[in-house]
């Protein structure tokens, strides 16, 4: 999404550009490009653009207690369900995995307190199928490369634009058609603008 340059002028390489990539700029990435970089630009992709065209965006009102009934409903319903559900936080990853497997889903959940071990574990079950819905928070919306993702679900909305575009970037990747799907409390209603 951003990236600064900044030009330094050296006498043991003249004319060096040093440039810093980055998907956001916190204010931490920021510190670090203006120790750094001299006289750093920056450049954004145009936050509108940042959208695939191949994932369909569709989201369901839903008091909070519905959640549970909905998410079933909507696995149910999918020829094949192969995706991603989000949510907010650890522990409701964690009640949210324990219910599914009651319910008999082939579920396992990934959360930023897990060890390297068991994430291999969880993703390598995931990527051969053993596993068909992977509950996890935002540690999964950047990095996770996994082909063919039918859905991704938001179980819990996210705050912040990037958030939602990463969380969705999932699926609907190298061309290919992709659900994303958002249950949507009156509360957090004001999110989906």
């Amino acid at each position: 999404e951003a990236a600064l340059a900044g030009r330094e002028e050296s006498l043991e390489t003249p004319g060096h550009n040093t440039w810093l990539f980055s998907a956001t700029m916190s204010n931490e990435v920021r510190k670090v490009a203006d120790r750094y970089l001299n006289s750093p630009r920056m450049v954004q992709v145009n936050r509108t653009e940042m959208l695939s065209g191949t994932v369909e965006q569709i989201y369901y009102k839903t008091r909070e207690s519905d959640k549970p009934e909905i998410l079933c409903k909507l696995i149910d319903i999918a020829d094949e369900f192969y995706g991603l559900i989000f949510c907010q936080t650890k522990n409701l990853v964690i009640d949210l995995t324990t219910f599914l497997k009651e319910r008999g889903y082939s579920v396992d959940c990934l959360h930023g307190d897990m060890d390297q071990n068991a994430r291999e574990r969880v993703m390598r079950a995931f990527r051969e199928r053993r596993v068909t819905i992977l509950v996890c928070t935002d540690v999964a919306c950047r990095g996770l490369d996994v082909k063919d993702l039918t859905h991704v679900i938001n179980y819990s909305i996210p705050r912040e634009l990037d958030n939602y575009v990463h969380r969705i970037g999932r699926t609907g990747r190298s061309g290919k058609e992709g659900l994303a799907l958002s249950l949507v409390t009156p509360t957090h209603q004001g999110l989906i603008s």
